[in-house]
């Protein structure tokens, strides 16, 4: 079973997978005009990190996005030990809403405010809490949608 900090990354990785914006898609203002690719992303992916806090972890999620809104990102959960808990995301975000799901039945909700994403996630165990997620466009990202290397930790 995850620990409260695992969660609440889950939880944060998914705000930013599902904020991306695309071209086109009414998802929000765009941080930079059409959305940006980053190098590794898919065509017609747009890509973005996602970047915050919780409890005493910090996280960074990316996302990739597609013109029809499907998402998938990855978050990367850092604990203050330095251990690091990685989730796979999949969701959609469509007309400034978010919505995504982990495995788990973690669930990511919330609407996009400029280069902010602010999000309600709700865990398996029914536990809820609210997040502002700050995000970053155009970001590289690995074959399965994965923050690069040089993405930073904020």
């Amino acid at each position: 079973m995850p620990s409260k900090a695992s969660a609440w990354f889950l939880a944060l990785f998914l705000l930013f997978l599902l904020p991306l914006s695309l071209p086109g898609q009414g998802i929000c203002a765009p941080v930079a005009p059409h959305g940006l690719a980053g190098p590794g992303a898919r065509p017609g992916e747009a890509t973005e990190l996602w970047t915050g806090s919780v409890l005493t972890a910090k996280f960074r999620a990316s996302v990739c996005v597609k013109r029809d809104g499907s998402l998938r990102g990855v978050a990367l959960l850092k604990h203050r030990t330095g251990a690091v808990d990685v989730y796979h995301i999949y969701g959609t975000a469509r007309n400034g809403h978010v919505d995504a799901r982990h495995g788990s039945g973690h669930r990511f909700t919330g609407e996009l405010e400029g280069i902010y994403a602010n999000m309600q996630i709700r865990l398996a165990s029914g536990m809820r809490f609210k997040v502002k997620c700050q995000r970053t466009p155009g970001i590289p990202v690995t074959d399965d949608c994965a923050p690069a290397d040089g993405a930073p930790w904020r």
